[in-house]
């Protein structure tokens, strides 16, 4: 269940994308969908409370050990998959995290209510507040069953819009941000593309693609802090992407304090020095780092495999960026 804050507008958006992908036939085997709704009256005003299937751990939690690629595979496929069905229903998810990536129980969740799998806690019983008997809770992943397909879900549309009214800025996690966000330029629906090539890298390798400290700007309130970060964010991607289209580059402000009048690398060091604090350093290409960090088991032609849907995806223009459809018409995922 989920509860929106009271100080959100009197027409939920969330609980209107909830509605659209609900009258979806095709949204429930990928989205997470609506059970139910309610408005609850509380001290801080009204909240609208939305009830969802009860759903396992998400991807992060679950994946923490090395996952066969078929699994991977599978993983991203399927949340191609939901992002196609986002999309084809004019919404963009904005938000698309190793946290909203669900899974779904591969056991009947009234497995956890059998008696024979209680863990009885000890108890006194005597206060009258204290229940006769207290059971050790039971998580969630003891219902997936990691040697079968599993089933993923992409969760959480609170800051999802549609393709007709996109926010002034979008909120998700700072290492996932497309070149356009980062730049405050015009924004789309694509850059749930972009989010999924980071999270293809990250299912594999198990690094993020872009290591940057998440941080809530607002509360801070530091806008120098924010600019180091936007900086670092830049020049991690040109150094895992290759360098950034001209009219891209044109619209980042502090460009020249890295680059020389030939657009040659001079600084990596971020900050508010006006001098390099440090030798220039040079990263390491995509390339590179995911057939460094691959699984053992993953041969070098799925490396290459993977690569290619990698850079397919992770295009710094956002026209150029193929659709979920066209990525999915790939020869890597047709495997499965």
């Amino acid at each position: 269940m989920k509860i929106i804050r009271s100080d959100a507008s009197k027409e939920s958006k969330e609980l209107a994308i909830n509605y659209r992908i609900f009258a979806s036939s095709t949204s429930v085997d990928h989205l997470v969908t609506l059970l139910d709704h309610f408005k609850h009256v509380g001290p801080n005003g009204k909240h609208d409370c939305l009830v969802f299937e009860p759903m396992g751990p998400d991807v992060a939690t679950y994946f923490q050990r090395s996952i066969p690629c078929w699994q991977g595979r599978s993983i991203g496929k399927q949340l191609l998959k939901a992002l196609q069905c986002l999309h084809d229903l004019k919404i963009a998810h904005c938000d698309t995290n190793p946290g909203n990536l669900l899974l779904a129980p591969t056991h009947s969740i009234q497995d956890l209510c059998e008696e024979d799998n209680y863990v009885p806690l000890q108890s006194d019983g005597k206060h009258c507040h204290t229940p006769r008997y207290i059971h050790e809770d039971r998580p969630l992943t003891e219902l997936l069953d990691h040697t079968r397909s599993l089933i993923l879900k992409l969760s959480d549309f609170g800051a999802a819009f549609f393709f007709d009214a996109p926010p002034d800025k979008p909120l998700m996690a700072l290492a996932l941000r497309a070149p356009e966000v980062v730049l405050q330029s015009r924004f789309d629906h694509t850059i749930d593309i972009w989010s999924f090539g980071c999270l293809l890298f990250e299912v594999f390798t198990g690094q993020p693609l872009f290591s940057l400290l998440d941080v809530n700007f607002e509360r801070i309130d530091n806008d120098a802090f924010a600019e180091t970060q936007d900086d670092d964010h830049l020049l991690q991607m040109t150094s895992t992407l290759g360098p950034l289209p001209p009219a891209m580059f044109e619209k980042w402000p502090r460009r020249m304090r890295y680059f020389d009048a030939d657009l040659k690398l001079v600084r990596t060091d971020v900050g508010k020095s006006q001098e390099p604090q440090g030798p220039v350093y040079v990263g390491k290409t995509l390339e590179q780092r995911f057939r460094k960090s691959r699984p053992p088991s993953m041969t070098a032609e799925e490396a290459d495999a993977i690569v290619e849907v990698l850079r397919s995806a992770l295009q710094y223009d956002p026209a150029l960026r193929p659709s979920a459809t066209k990525l999915l018409s790939l020869g890597w995922f047709s495997c499965i």
